[in-house]
């Protein structure tokens, strides 16, 4: 790696959330219910998932074969030592990595948005076929599955045409 070469190599925790639990607080109905505490757990998890992810990648560009090319920290920094300075870093620079799924999602139940075949209810003629079907969020990139939603939407919509 010459001058001016760099990498990035930001924490992804792919940690779906648990199907959002929830605990009646005996309010009105209108009051709606209150978040269960094993959503609130998934957070404390994700939040250290990415406390242990800069710390992990920290050691392995440490590591005597990764060291001569890891030259400088630039973000955080190497100042930033404590879970709380790393967590702020993160709450203040974090973002998605722009894999959005789950908002049209497939299935045979009512509240699925389109069938098994990616039609789309209520109208004919028009398929979903991206990553917004596929009915869960998954642990994993989304990539190799749009492709394989895509290449499985086009055989259908041959088998369709026939």
């Amino acid at each position: 790696m010459g001058p001016g070469s760099g990498g990035q190599y930001p924490p992804s925790p792919y940690l779906p959330p648990p199907a959002y639990p929830t605990a009646y607080m005996g309010g009105p109905p209108q009051s709606g219910p209150a978040p269960g505490i094993a959503y609130a757990g998934f957070w404390i998890r994700f939040l250290a998932a990415l406390i242990d992810g800069i710390k992990i990648l920290r050691k392995i560009l440490a590591a005597p074969a990764l060291k001569p090319y890891a030259v400088d920290e630039i973000h955080p920094g190497p100042k930033v030592t404590s879970d709380e300075d790393i967590l702020a870093f993160c709450r203040k620079t974090g973002s998605t990595v722009y894999h959005p799924t789950s908002t049209c999602r497939m299935g045979n139940d009512p509240l699925a948005v389109v069938d098994q075949r990616l039609r789309l209810r209520g109208m004919d003629g028009l398929r979903v076929v991206d990553a917004s079907v596929m009915p869960d969020l998954m642990s994993g990139n989304t990539n190799a599955p749009t492709i394989m939603i895509a290449e499985k939407a086009s055989d259908m919509i041959l088998e369709d045409a026939r």
